[in-house]
């Protein structure tokens, strides 16, 4: 907007004022009709407010309790692929009463682990209709019961999403189960297979939504679409029909309903799975307890809001109208390149409170940009130590796992080698305190985690680090560049790798620094991929979730002071390619523009 177009010429004044007793005019006039209608109004912000309330609690509920559940089945998914699982679901001829035993032994040990991954979990059991036991993660083994394993069994089949139902032959307090029917590798199930099944505590949930509670007379149902298990808060409370009828209750919107002696409102709200559903009950009578008193405020504000808007017309003629027009001609200034101050003003009142503002805002204007500058440096310096503290959760727990398993093998020598690369890794990244390093230092640090994974996969991922140029050995590089990014490699599909994974590492010289190129067979990106990838990384937007792709590159920019620092491409060999340019000095640093390619 031309601000010196929008306030140009001394007619404005007269315009203005004339705009202002139109606007106070129009206000008076439906005053009244406002009174009467303020009542309805307040009812109606009322019972938005509270469902807003309630829709804000229970989508929060519901997406960590979707967060819960899908965790729950993928931690169960790594154990439909468990060797003593798949050893015993098939007919075990020609296998020992003493290799049955340990298999049964080791698979209730891993078992145990699931359940120490979730609060909610009380037990986990694999039924094995080949061997016909339950073997359970509380140490327990016993023959199957098939009238209940097969009400699982059929559920277990039917279900597409993450399931959870009640089943047969459980206490009074788990009485849900989370189940998952292995597939085979046509795709199909079999009963000669095995299955699943994690049992829930009902009384963790009941404590979860009894913390929801909105008002003193409210309670929480949470139901899955299919209604196979439905849980209440209050679970006195007889539900109406319609609630566990599938299909026939309303999302997003209050619907009454009569339990008792006294009258309700429920608001259902799904999650973004769209498999849960969590019901709010709630009196009417706390729904709408103030209504009366909005009204009388209401009343009076309108009557004070009368008397102010007739002394701000009296007095905006003498003390507003000249003072707009001064610093409608001081503001449009802003648009040129250097900033004067204005001293023609000298009213004492809060105009020249404005003016002196100005004035200030004028002589500092080139330092704060400078300023904002340095702050968003440091911002980045502080995120990339925030960066060298993380820990990854998964990562540990694989290395433990793996170390524990190479020390259960007697592999002496292996245990050594990962105890030692292990212990090198978490002390470059947590007790160096240095923002930088050599490029030595850094692939060294790579290397290193290179190591790390090769003992945990053994064969089933070749990892290549080529020769780096000697002259580029010694070129100082931001620390933790290039482990994140073979990290990132693993997660996009190696780990997942059975046999013939490649990940390599290579370098390109150039006129004026070093490219290091990170490939790996992993996934194949696709072409919209590759492109919504590349516009994040070109977009310096500070709502953009921070990826260890974008970490490194808004780092490397801040670094060298240039834009073209970080490449994504498709790997020669199938899956992702990351390139990351090293330049041999350090630059001033600035912020790049956020249009630069």
């Amino acid at each position: 907007m031309d601000v010196t177009k929008l306030f140009r010429g001394r007619k404005l004044k007269s315009s203005i004022l004339m705009k202002l007793l139109l606007i106070y005019v129009g206000v008076l006039l439906p005053v009244f009709t406002l009174f009467i209608t303020l009542y309805q109004y307040s009812f109606h912000y009322l019972k938005d407010q509270t469902a807003a309330l309630l829709s804000s609690q229970s989508e929060f509920f519901l997406d960590g309790w979707d967060t819960e559940t899908e965790n729950i089945q993928k931690i169960m998914y790594l154990y439909t692929i468990d060797d003593d699982i798949e050893a015993l679901s098939q007919i075990p001829y020609g296998i020992s009463s003493y290799e049955k035993a340990r298999r049964i032994n080791g698979i209730s040990k891993r078992l145990a682990h699931i359940m120490y991954c979730n609060s909610y979990i009380t037990n986990v059991s694999v039924y094995i209709p080949a061997v016909n036991q339950k073997i359970s993660a509380i140490g327990t083994t016993e023959p199957i019961d098939y009238p209940c394993y097969s009400y699982i069994h059929r559920r277990a089949r039917e279900a597409h999403s993450p399931y959870i139902c009640n089943y047969p032959g459980l206490d009074s307090d788990s009485i849900l189960s989370i189940m998952m029917y292995p597939p085979m590798s046509d795709g199909a199930t079999t009963p000669d297979s095995f299955l699943l099944a994690a049992t829930l505590s009902r009384k963790r949930i009941q404590a979860d939504l009894q913390s929801l509670s909105v008002t003193p007379g409210s309670f929480t149902v949470l139901f899955d679409n299919n209604r196979q298990f439905c849980i209440s808060s209050n679970p006195d409370m007889k539900l109406p029909k319609e609630l566990l009828v599938s299909g026939s209750a309303e999302t997003n919107q209050f619907t009454p309903v009569r339990m008792g002696s006294k009258d309700y409102q429920y608001y259902i709200t799904g999650s973004a799975s769209g498999y849960f559903f969590m019901a709010t009950f709630v009196p009417e009578n706390e729904i709408y307890p103030y209504s009366r008193m909005f009204t009388i405020l209401g009343i009076v504000s309108g009557f004070m809001g009368l008397f102010c808007l007739v002394f701000i017309f009296v007095q905006v003629r003498s003390l507003i109208d000249k003072p707009i027009q001064t610093l409608c001609k001081v503001f449009a200034k802003v648009e040129n390149p250097k900033l004067e101050p204005y001293n023609g003003y000298t009213r004492k009142d809060e105009f020249q409170t404005l003016f002196s503002s100005y004035n200030a805002m004028a002589r500092r204007i080139n330092g704060l940009v400078e300023e904002v500058y340095i702050q968003k440096i440091l911002k980045q310096e502080s995120e990339f130590k925030q960066l060298q503290s993380q820990i990854n959760p998964h990562f540990l727990y694989n290395s433990f796992f793996t170390l524990s398993l190479l020390a259960r093998k007697g592999d002496l020598q292996n245990t050594a080698k990962f105890s030692h690369y292990l212990g090198e890794y978490f002390r470059y990244i947590t007790r160096d305190a240095k923002e930088e390093v050599s490029l030595e230092t850094e692939i060294h640090h790579a290397k290193q985690y290179a190591e790390i994974q090769k003992i945990r996969f053994g064969n089933r991922i070749a990892i290549t680090f080529m020769s780096v140029p000697q002259e580029c050995t010694a070129w100082q590089v931001p620390k933790l560049i290039l482990q994140p990014l073979l990290e990132n490699s693993f997660a996009h599909g190696l780990e997942n790798k059975i046999s013939g994974g490649i990940l390599m590492v290579s370098y390109q010289s150039t006129r004026d620094g070093l490219w290091i190129h990170i490939e790996d067979n992993g996934e194949n990106p696709t072409s919209s991929e590759l492109e919504d990838l590349r516009e994040k990384l070109n977009k310096l937007s500070p709502v953009t979730e921070i990826t260890a792709l974008l970490n490194i590159n808004r780092r490397l920019q801040l670094y060298y002071g240039e834009c073209d620092c970080l490449r994504i491409d498709r790997s020669r060999f199938g899956g992702w390619k990351v390139s990351v340019k090293i330049l041999p000095a350090r630059r001033n640093r600035h912020v790049p523009d956020p249009g630069c390619r």
